[in-house]
């Protein structure tokens, strides 16, 4: 699987690789992410969340819509809504997100 592979046609997703701090998932199925240096003039209708667990040999995924962000100092709190959990992969970040070995950056834009 590729995160690519997750947005429709046009779509615009922001993707982040975390290891699951400042994640939050509510019982109404909203929540936060957080907190991200990004692009706020980026428009962003899905947010995709790699979360990586170094301990086992899956990851979790989840999609969400985008709503809004927050500012944390020079950071952003990413409020999201309609999460939903996706799976777990074995994928590691690199083949998911289409990067080389070489990218250290935990987020990525996409668009379908």
């Amino acid at each position: 699987m590729k995160a690519i592979e997750l947005l429709k046609k046009d779509e615009s997703a922001i993707l982040i690789r975390t290891d699951g701090r400042g994640f939050s998932v509510n019982s109404d199925g909203s929540g936060s992410t957080g907190v991200w240096r990004i692009d706020i003039s980026r428009k962003i209708q899905k947010v995709i969340i790699y979360k990586e667990d170094k301990s086992l040999t899956s990851n979790e995924v989840y999609i969400a819509d985008h709503v809004d962000v927050s500012p944390d100092e020079d950071r952003y709190v990413i409020s999201l809504a309609n999460i939903r959990f996706l799976g777990s992969i074995t994928e590691n970040w690199y083949k998911f997100a289409n990067l080389e070995k070489s990218a250290r950056n935990p987020i990525r834009y996409l668009k379908g």
